[in-house]
């Protein structure tokens, strides 16, 4: 799994990107499919796919989640015939999510 957090200077400012953050990053699963990652974040979305070698069997995983003045990057990858649960990624991204709300407390 890899993690990214990308820092705003208010909520409007990271709210404006995160559609620009989404559409760069939802393409690295190639033949994805929505996920759902629950009531987490004030926005999300999440695909899961092939992982970017587009390898039969691969998965590719992507979360994004918009806290605050946060937009949170979650990927993961597995290579065919290793199992990757789709819950996986929804557990780092509440985990990540509930981390960046205390921290903007």
């Amino acid at each position: 799994m890899s993690f990214l957090a990308f820092a705003y200077k208010d909520t409007a400012s990271a709210e404006s990107a995160y559609e620009s953050v989404w559409e760069a990053w939802k393409e690295r699963a190639p033949e994805a499919r929505k996920l759902n990652l629950g009531a987490i974040g004030e926005r999300r979305d999440a695909v899961q796919g092939l992982n970017a070698s587009m390898d039969e069997g691969s998965k590719g995983m992507i979360a994004q989640v918009r806290v605050g003045t946060v937009i949170l990057l979650i990927t993961g990858e597995a290579a065919p015939k290793v199992d990757m649960a789709d819950t996986l990624i929804t557990k780092f991204a509440t985990t990540f999510s509930e981390r960046a709300q205390e921290a903007q407390k």
